[in-house]
């Protein structure tokens, strides 16, 4: 019976040796750190609540101070919890680079001497710091695909550089330079391929839940405080809201 095919996030955490604990660590500080940074506009909210309650009588709004200071400690709690889980997680990735790169390494060097004669040393490295950061999943051909088309083309335009003098004496373009063309046609397809077929959906989805939030708040403040606009009391209106 084959063995079953380690999960993505596995086989990362395992690369990641003992500080693999760092990643779920920083994942729990950045929650807190974002449930923290939202008590300052509950804050800024109650503060705004008190002062129209009791306007024009701005002094009789005794609690504004105090909002004010919780509000303060919130968000310099949440600063400090956010760096904290960014250190976790960075410390966490930075050691599963490193390991990734070793073992690439370590796999290299046990090729035979007529692979680096057909592999350049610098290409050998750019793929290894490539394969650190790579994606996994559906996207990892894609990705590799992509990375291949880079390569073609930044060894067409050292060819391309080389060949200058030629270009200047005898009055050649880039197109004379066939292999550089299609490198880079090919290269300019795959990057909009994976901009316009791959990132655009999740990104306007994405912008749409968190840009488009805002459109709810009408309809749920008219739902929450119908009294209050039935008397047109703007301050109750406020106050009914929390």
């Amino acid at each position: 019976m084959k063995e079953e095919k380690k999960n993505d996030v596995a086989v990362l955490l395992k690369y990641a040796g003992n500080r693999r604990g760092l990643t779920f660590l920083g994942l729990a500080l950045s929650a807190v750190s974002m449930l923290l940074s939202m008590a300052p506009y509950i804050c800024i909210w109650l503060a705004a609540r008190d002062l129209i309650k009791v306007a024009p009588e701005w002094t009789q709004a005794q609690n504004v101070s105090k909002y004010g200071w919780i509000a303060f400690a919130f968000a310099v709690g949440g600063i400090i919890l956010y760096f904290a889980g960014l250190m976790c997680t960075h410390l966490a990735a930075f050691r599963t680079a490193s390991n990734i790169r070793k073992q690439g390494v370590t796999h290299v060097m046990k090729a035979p001497l007529g692979f680096f004669d057909s592999n350049a040393s610098g290409l050998i490295r750019g793929r290894l710091d490539a394969a650190c950061c790579q994606m996994g999943g559906k996207n990892a051909k894609l990705m590799a695909e992509y990375q291949a088309a880079q390569d073609r083309m930044t060894k067409a335009g050292t060819e391309y550089v080389r060949g200058i003098p030629v270009v200047k004496i005898f009055q050649q373009t880039v197109y004379s330079f066939k292999a550089f063309q299609e490198a880079i046609e090919d290269y300019s397809s795959k990057a909009e391929h994976y901009t316009a077929d791959v990132c655009r959906a999740p990104q306007a989805v994405n912008l749409t839940f968190t840009e488009g939030a805002f459109v709810f708040l009408v309809p749920v403040a008219l739902f929450l405080a119908p009294g209050a606009l039935a008397n047109g009391s703007f301050a109750g209106f406020v106050g009914d809201l929390f």
